[in-house]
């Protein structure tokens, strides 16, 4: 059908961003899909993924997906929530996200900062934000 290979171009935008990333094994295994192993990659998820046009958001929402490990249902439901800018109430997923999303482009920008100075920025902003939620 028309939308089986619409996806199936999406599948092939994010396998060629992600395949030879170790971060994204979660997602796409390189070397079991060579092997031709079962589960080597995700490919619904991959699809949704592929309908991000912009490489680096996609890697951002992709490796945040790697981290959390959500069953597949959950992660393209998240992922075209992201993507369309359809918001949802404030959660901690999406906070984390967005968070995370911020914190790797200042590192990828700072890439000698010690993971120390980070530690220690988002201890600092995490007493900020709770100060300010009293005061209030």
């Amino acid at each position: 059908t028309r939308r089986g290979m619409t996806n199936v171009l999406y599948q092939q935008q994010a396998l060629g961003l992600l395949r030879d990333d170790a971060r994204f094994k979660w997602l796409v295994d390189k070397d079991k899909m060579i092997a031709g192993e079962p589960n080597a990659w995700k490919p619904s998820i991959l699809t949704e993924l592929g309908r991000i046009w912009d490489d680096d958001d996609l890697k951002a929402v992709a490796l945040y997906i790697c981290e959390v490990k959500p069953k597949t249902k959950d992660a393209t439901a998240e992922i075209r929530r992201i993507r369309t800018g359809n918001s949802a109430p404030g959660n901690a997923l999406d906070l984390n996200i967005a968070l995370a999303t911020r914190l790797n482009d200042y590192i990828e920008q700072h890439p000698g900062m010690p993971l120390s100075v980070v530690e220690d920025a988002v201890l600092a902003l995490l007493g900020s934000v709770q100060e300010q939620r009293i005061e209030a």
